[in-house]
């Protein structure tokens, strides 16, 4: 498996990239790129990818950022590797998978401090908690939910072998059937799927049991090889990435109107933009260390169990190999004054701007 992994990726496709978006300063034209991965670079579910452009944060650092194209089945870790990416959002699941296969990945910042993988129910399903999928069939996003359901699993004392598994996608329409007409029991995904069914007009009930929460959810990672060589580019982004969380927290009206500038769609039905943005701002990306973006080595030392288990990983990684802090200093050298200056300077250069719901 980890052959065939490693070949994949070496032998993956360049990236296509998706243009710099409109709204930026004319002079960040000029600026050297950043090319970027996100988890999703269609959605506010990752508002400072966004925010760092529309509040001119990544500017200001000198750089401007190009969002990579996230509708590709070619594995995160590849557009690393072969240089179409310089940073990229990652999972712990597609870490350790990536690692354990040979990759040198080194991981710069924690951006979600809480799972953002989820187990729910419909809101009037029976089911009202994980214990009572015991014997039920729960619909997976992707093959990589199957680690993430036995960690939520193995939290409520359950083995993976008590349950049935299925692939069903993202796709909002077909996750809204697959739960109403009972082809599934449960689902496993992550924001993107949630929105997509909120979209779709589904209520949803999480089960995931808190332990499972207290995780690492995503990071943003590197390729170890040419990471001195682009620690300015690296610094730079993670500082913009930081100030752009506390904005939301700041001023979250301003987030949501930078967000609504960039992805329009997200608002066209009344309060999805907004639900979407409080989860992010208060949720999955809520600062919950000392820093923003602090690494937590017990964490992802806890987080090996099921990968070791699945087969997964063969042997134990030592996280000290993986985990790179010495970016984090200066991603966090800003005031919130700084903040406050970048989301100043937005509402000045959108003055007729009204408050998205």
């Amino acid at each position: 498996m980890k052959k065939f992994l490693k070949n994949m990726m070496i032998g993956a496709a360049a990236a296509s990239l998706a243009a710099f978006g409109a709204g930026g300063a004319a002079s960040a034209q000029d600026l050297p790129v950043i090319n970027f991965m996100s988890t999703n670079n269609t959605s506010c579910s990752n508002y400072p990818q966004f925010v760092m452009q529309e509040m001119g944060y990544l500017e200001e650092e000198g750089f401007q950022v190009n969002l990579l194209n996230t509708a590709t089945t070619v594995p995160v870790a590849a557009f690393l590797q072969n240089g179409d990416a310089d940073i990229a959002v990652m999972g712990p699941d597609d870490v350790f998978q990536a690692v354990g296969a040979g990759l040198p990945l080194k991981v710069v910042y924690e951006t979600h401090q809480v799972v953002t993988d989820f187990i729910v129910v419909t809101a009037d399903s029976p089911i009202q908690s994980i214990e009572e999928l015991d014997g039920k069939v729960i619909g997976l996003a992707e093959d990589s939910y199957r680690l993430t359901t036995a960690i939520a699993l193995e939290a409520a004392d359950m083995s993976i072998d008590q349950v049935q598994m299925a692939i069903v996608g993202e796709s909002g329409p077909v996750l809204a059937r697959a739960l109403t007409e009972g082809t599934v029991d449960a689902y496993a995904g992550g924001t993107s799927a949630r929105s997509s069914l909120v979209a779709a007009g589904v209520t949803l009930r999480s089960i995931t049991p808190p332990e499972a929460m207290k995780l690492v959810g995503n990071s943003l990672v590197v390729w170890g090889p040419t990471l001195e060589e682009k620690r300015p580019m690296i610094t730079a982004f993670l500082r913009a990435w930081a100030k752009s969380a506390m904005a939301g927290v700041v001023e979250e009206t301003a987030v949501f109107m930078a967000c609504k500038t960039r992805i329009p769609e997200q608002w066209e039905r009344p309060g999805i933009g907004t639900a979407m943005l409080n989860n992010s701002i208060y949720n999955t990306q809520l600062r919950r260390t000392v820093n923003f973006g602090e690494l937590q080595p017990a964490i992802w030392e806890s987080m090996q169990s099921p990968h070791l288990a699945s087969g997964g990983l063969a042997e134990p990684i030592d996280v000290s190999t993986i985990l790179d802090d010495s970016f984090l200093d200066e991603a966090n050298s800003f005031t919130t004054d700084d903040v406050k200056a970048g989301i100043a300077r937005f509402k000045a250069a959108n003055p007729d701007m009204t408050v998205p719901y």
